[in-house]
């Protein structure tokens, strides 16, 4: 919807869907922020459930490529072990 109302606003896959889980998860929580690791890396969300539990979650296109699965692998796992959480979560369109 949004490519045709704004054509070339958000026209890369990647970042429509990184707004479609945003609007999901903005849906059950006003808590919603990103994370960036003591390295600088960053995570696309880090959430708040009704519970006050914390989530993290990577979105991306795809993870065919080694260097973006490495990247979005490391990024979440390096936040994980600053926040020192044992799951999180990665979102590809595949």
């Amino acid at each position: 919807m949004i490519t045709s109302v704004a054509p070339g606003i958000l026209a890369d896959r990647g970042h429509l869907l990184e707004n479609i889980i945003y609007i999901h998860l903005r849906r059950r929580t006003e808590d919603i922020y990103y994370y960036r690791t003591k390295k600088g890396q960053e995570v696309d969300f880090i959430w708040l459930d009704c519970q006050g539990k914390r989530h993290l979650m990577q979105v991306c296109l795809s993870l065919g490529d080694p260097a973006t699965k490495k990247r979005e692998i490391s990024s979440l796992n390096q936040a994980m072990e600053e926040l020192n959480l044992g799951e999180s979560t990665i979102i590809t369109f595949e």
